[in-house]
């Protein structure tokens, strides 16, 4: 799973029966274990994808990032150790958009700086490769 194989590539990789890959599957989702998420391709809808690395004077996290999160565009934010605080996944159509976005947020209290980068292409592949 973790290489991304489906149950039946599972199957014949290990020499079990497809039947009991997809029991165990079933046990840790219903252990929650083991999730499945749908994602909307962006760019195949004229989106432009994005995100904001926020830096925040002081740890007041979970206050700016839920207030963050209720602006038009930004689809999820995370709370990050290391460089910085914060990072909101954003997606819009115009740079302007973006722009404004950005805006919005230095104009709360506490922010220190943003940086932000654009995605220009995704390579998709599984994180755990062997």
């Amino acid at each position: 799973m973790l290489n991304g194989k489906n149950n039946k590539e599972i199957s014949t990789k290990i020499r079990i029966p497809l039947s009991t890959v997809q029991r165990r599957v079933r046990n840790l989702i219903a252990k929650n274990l083991v999730t499945f998420n749908s994602q909307i391709n962006y760019p195949k809808f004229g989106f432009k994808v994005g995100m904001l690395y926020i830096y925040l004077e002081d740890g007041d996290f979970e206050r700016i990032a839920n207030k963050i999160m209720e602006l038009d565009g930004v689809t999820s934010v995370e709370v990050h150790i290391g460089n910085s605080d914060l990072i909101a996944n954003v997606v819009y159509r115009r740079s302007i958009e973006l722009l404004e976005l950005i805006a919005k947020v230095k104009s709360f209290e506490k922010i220190d700086k943003i940086v932000w980068s654009e995605m220009v292409y995704k390579i998709s592949s599984s994180p755990y490769s062997t």
